[in-house]
């Protein structure tokens, strides 16, 4: 699983118009290779800290997602800066391990 992640800083004020654009329907969610996208905040003195985590199957599947031209189209459409945007940070990750929750059953 290979999994990208952006952080984007925002004024609190601006936090909930931020967050419509990710309500809107998105090619992504119908990929090939997409499995899933998680949306957390954090707020801290009066900035939040919005972390999109998208989760593809593999490294191959987000270069995939990167060049295709829905992905292109998308940007091209988004020309002007986020009302309330103050900074993005994005990374890249490959899973090394995952640890699921391990709970008994009782009969």
């Amino acid at each position: 699983m290979y999994i990208v992640s952006k952080t984007f800083h925002v004024q609190e004020a601006h936090l909930n118009t931020f967050l419509e654009r990710f309500k809107k329907e998105s090619p992504l969610l119908t990929f090939d290779g997409f499995e899933k996208r998680e949306i957390a905040i954090r707020t801290t003195n009066g900035i939040s800290f919005v972390r999109m985590s998208i989760y593809f199957t593999d490294k191959n599947a987000y270069y995939r997602w990167e060049a295709s031209p829905a992905h292109i189209k998308m940007h091209q459409e988004k020309k002007e800066k986020p009302e309330g945007l103050i900074d993005v940070v994005k990374d890249k990750y490959e899973v090394y391990q995952v640890d699921e929750s391990i709970h008994e059953t009782s009969t």
